[in-house]
């Protein structure tokens, strides 16, 4: 009963193997969805509707309905990212 084996403990995975290197080199470093996801759409364009997507002020503050910041990069397509959830 007490001769059970300790687990081996592992490397840690940090994504600089063989196998990272291959993803890299095979990814393009700019590279834009050709066809969206159609629920991606949904969701986003959702969002724009209920005023739940706004660009951060030069304060630095989102409006009290802002739940999402929309970020424009320098290729001219924009990035939404969750901010916070809602106020109410």
């Amino acid at each position: 009963m007490g001769n059970k084996k300790k687990p081996k403990a592992r490397k840690a995975r940090n994504g600089s193997g063989k196998a990272a290197k291959k993803r890299a080199e095979s990814t393009p470093a700019e590279s834009k969805p050709v066809n969206p996801d159609p629920a991606e759409t949904l969701f986003l364009n959702g969002l724009r509707v209920r005023g739940e997507v706004a660009k951060v002020s030069p304060g630095g503050k989102l409006p009290l309905k802002a739940t999402h910041i929309e970020t424009e990069n320098s290729d001219g397509s924009t990035t939404t990212r969750r901010a916070r959830f809602k106020a109410f």
